[in-house]
């Protein structure tokens, strides 16, 4: 299925599969929710939804990691 999605798509696929998050959620994630002392994501609040803390494996932090390589804290992963 991977193979198959554009890479924008393939992005949103792993960062769902890394994290269980909502679509939504995963488009507003900013670099400074990535926790590099827990190997976690923070997935902030979004109406009824509230915000939480992922633990990450390994591949999923590197992931997110690279991501955020020379982006600001501010900045959308």
């Amino acid at each position: 299925m991977l193979n198959a999605c554009s890479p924008e798509l393939r992005r949103i696929v792993l960062a769902a599969l890394y994290t269980g998050g909502r679509v939504t959620e995963l488009l507003e994630m900013r670099v400074r929710d990535l926790n590099r002392q827990r190997l976690a994501v923070y997935i902030n609040s979004l109406k009824t939804y509230r915000g939480r803390h992922i633990a990450l494996p390994d591949e999923g932090y590197r992931f997110f990691k690279e991501l955020a390589h020379g982006k600001g804290a501010a900045e959308k992963l």
